[in-house]
């Protein structure tokens, strides 16, 4: 799960990737305090997730094409990762589903029953003015980007568990 400083994987940054290891208890997540630290963040996180397979929501329509276009930039190659992406599979499937959207916040409505959409308080939208108050000096805005990413890698994991008991 990454987030980003704003849409353009062509001007914007990533901000942070969170991963968690399948049948574990540990969340990591890795990110960066100022824009020149992008290309470290890739740097670090490359062996943890090439040549791996990851459950994401959006991932292979955005999460992927950004990391994609970053190591282009950054080191001049392609990025080989396996993507289960629930938003694809949701609506492969919906003939059994029965979903009127397959929005993330839709998602989580149907499948995840304790989902408290008050307590998602930033919105992926936010990330950039968020990182934006950090770089200018809020010190605390990191710190609502990280509860942010943790959060939705936890609704992440729900919604994965929940999609799969029901299919």
């Amino acid at each position: 799960k990454i987030e980003t400083s704003g849409l353009s994987k062509d001007m914007d940054t990533i901000v942070s990737i969170g991963i968690v290891k399948k049948y574990s208890q540990t969340m990591k997540i890795f990110y960066i305090e100022n824009f020149k630290d992008e290309e470290k963040l890739l740097r670090e996180v490359l062996p943890i997730i090439e040549e791996k397979n990851f459950v994401t929501y959006s991932g292979k329509s955005f999460d992927f094409p950004f990391l994609k276009a970053k190591y282009d930039f950054y080191f001049s190659r392609d990025i080989d990762m396996k993507l289960e992406d629930l938003q694809e599979f949701t609506k492969k499937y919906n003939f059994i589903f029965k979903l009127s959207s397959h929005s993330n916040k839709t998602l989580l409505k149907d499948f995840v029953k304790d989902y408290d959409n008050n307590k998602n308080k930033y919105e992926g939208i936010k990330i950039k003015s968020l990182f934006k108050k950090h770089i200018e000096g809020d010190e605390k805005a990191l710190d609502k980007i990280l509860e942010y990413s943790f959060e939705s890698i936890k609704n992440l994991i729900k919604l994965h568990e929940n999609i799969k008991k029901t299919f």
